[in-house]
């Protein structure tokens, strides 16, 4: 897949985020650089504590710098690098932060550098599809959804009940 302007600008904001990471327990950096609907872009470190439960993700960094400075914001991508081989993948709270101020086509990109520094690998996902049924600001109306729930969105009961087909021991 090609990469898009969009990824190298946020993967090249990403990474110098990364360097600046403080994680002197874990010794795991992660960078991330977003893009709003209206073009304005932030970027922010994980910030370790001795008190593991107070570590700030880079991911709500981001986020943080990006609302302390330009007020409430729609995300149109989020870019995250971390200093492991694999791909790195926002951890459930981030992914609640990340829908927050998020539509459900915001994409998530997840960036790994290929070898000898050749550039970078990425995989995208909407938010809608790493945190479906998300607990959202609409929930707190008290207008009931008319829409009929999509099959990822079903109960179980109601998927078992179903014409979809399913194994049964």
């Amino acid at each position: 897949m090609k990469i898009s302007e969009v990824q190298a600008n946020l993967y090249t904001l990403a990474v110098d985020a990364m360097k600046r990471a403080y994680n002197p327990y874990s010794h795991y950096s992660v960078g991330a650089a977003l893009q709003t609907t209206d073009g304005i872009i932030s970027a922010g470190c994980n910030v370790e504590n001795v008190s593991y439960r107070l570590t700030l993700c880079a991911e709500a960094n981001a986020i943080g710098a990006l609302i302390g400075s330009n007020g409430h914001a729609t995300l149109q991508h989020i870019l995250i690098v971390a200093s492991g081989s694999g791909f790195p993948s926002p951890c459930g709270a981030c992914r609640q932060i990340i829908a927050e101020f998020s539509h459900p086509e915001t994409e998530v990109h997840l960036a790994r550098a290929k070898e000898n520094n050749a550039g970078f690998d990425v995989r995208t996902y909407r938010i809608s599809a790493l945190l479906p049924l998300s607990f959202s600001q609409y929930m707190m109306t008290e207008q009931p959804s008319t829409e009929q729930p999509s099959v990822a969105e079903q109960p179980v009961e109601t998927l078992q009940k179903s014409s979809i087909p399913h194994t049964s021991a």
